[in-house]
């Protein structure tokens, strides 16, 4: 049987996954990605879901777009999504706001380093 540790999980992962990740265990009123909601939206892009293994798996649509899955929380967020179970089609019929990732990290550099 095997067991893992949430915590060497996290301090395993790369600098920028840990500032994501500590900007959204924020109040919505103290993350930096929410602060510049609009400026997000107002330069992204605008992808249709056009594949089937997305449907609730932001995961793998970042995977794909960006190359890397851990930006999710910024799409779901940039989409006003809740969780992952509302990321489908029927949802975002008009495409998927995908922020450019030139944005997303120029909003990663003002975060503070996260916790480790």
């Amino acid at each position: 049987m095997s067991t893992s540790n949430l915590q060497y999980h996290f301090q395993g992962q790369t600098f920028d996954v840990r500032k994501i990740a500590t900007e959204f265990s924020k109040p919505f009123y103290s993350n930096l990605f929410y602060k510049n909601k609009d400026g997000l939206i107002l330069t992204a892009d605008l992808v249709k879901f056009n594949n089937d293994k997305w449907t609730y798996s932001p995961l793998m649509f970042c995977n794909d777009y960006y190359k890397m899955q851990y930006l999710y929380p910024v799409i779901l967020m940039c989409n006003n999504l809740g969780t992952v179970y509302e990321f489908i089609l029927g949802n975002l019929k008009n495409g998927i706001i995908a922020p450019l990732l030139s944005e997303i990290n120029k909003i990663l550099s003002y975060a503070k380093e996260p916790i480790t």
